[in-house]
C-alpha cells in the first residue's frame, strides 16, 4: 500500500472526511507554507496575523472536510478560502487603522543603510514596498503569479473572476510596478 504522500488532494481530502489524521498532516505539509507566504505578503508581511489565518484555514478544513467538493480541485480550492480570509481580514482590521498601519510599514524605515547590501536585497526591499502600494486586488493578482507560480485559469478561479479580469490586473499592476521600480529595470525581473 502506498503512504499518503502519493495520493492526489482530492483522494487525501476524501480521507480527510474520514477522519484520517495522516491525510490532514499531508495535506498540511503540502500547503501550509506556500499559504503562510501569501498570507503574509497579503497582509503586508504581518506575519503573525498571517499564521493565525493559516491555523483557521487549517482548523476550519479539519473541522469541516464536507466544505470541500472532492469532485473539484483541491488547490484552487484552498487558496480561495485563504484569499476570502485575507481579504475579510484586510478590510476589517487593515483597512479600518490604515493610518497606523502605514506609519508601522513606513517604507523608509525599511531602507538599507549597509553599504555592502546587495542590489538583489535592494530590489527585494523596495519591491515589497512597491507591492504593498498596489490596491489590494492588484497586489492578490501579481503576487499569486509571480510569487505563488498560478496559471491565469487558476487565479481566476481563486478570486471569482473572468481570466480577462486576472489579464488586466496583471498588466495595471506590472506597469504600476515598473513605474515605481524603473532604476532597477523591472521588465527583465517581474
Amino acid at each position: 500500500m502506498q503512504t499518503v504522500q502519493y495520493y492526489t488532494d482530492e483522494y487525501l481530502m476524501e480521507m480527510v472526511k474520514d477522519r484520517s489524521s495522516e491525510a490532514f498532516e499531508e495535506i498540511y505539509h503540502r500547503y501550509s507554507q506556500k499559504l503562510l507566504a501569501l498570507m503574509t505578503k497579503m497582509l503586508n508581511r504581518n506575519q503573525a496575523l498571517a499564521q493565525d489565518l493559516l491555523h483557521d484555514t487549517f482548523l476550519k478544513l479539519l473541522e469541516k472536510p464536507e466544505l470541500f467538493d472532492v469532485k473539484k480541485r483541491f488547490k484552487p480550492w484552498i487558496y480561495t478560502v485563504a484569499s476570502n480570509a485575507c481579504r475579510k481580514t484586510y478590510r476589517e482590521k487593515i483597512f479600518d487603522d490604515i493610518d497606523a498601519l502605514m506609519e508601522h510599514q513606513n517604507p523608509k524605515t525599511e531602507l538599507p543603510t549597509i553599504e555592502s547590501e546587495t542590489e538583489e536585497a535592494k530590489f527585494a526591499i523596495h519591491l515589497n514596498s512597491a507591492l504593498d502600494s498596489l490596491s489590494y486586488e492588484h497586489k492578490e493578482t501579481f503576487v499569486l503569479k509571480h510569487q505563488q507560480d498560478f496559471s491565469i485559469k487558476e487565479i481566476a478561479s481563486v478570486l471569482n473572476c473572468a481570466e480577462g479580469t486576472v489579464k488586466s490586473r496583471l498588466f495595471a499592476a506590472r506597469k504600476i510596478l515598473a513605474q515605481k521600480l524603473k532604476t532597477y529595470h523591472p521588465k527583465s525581473a517581474l
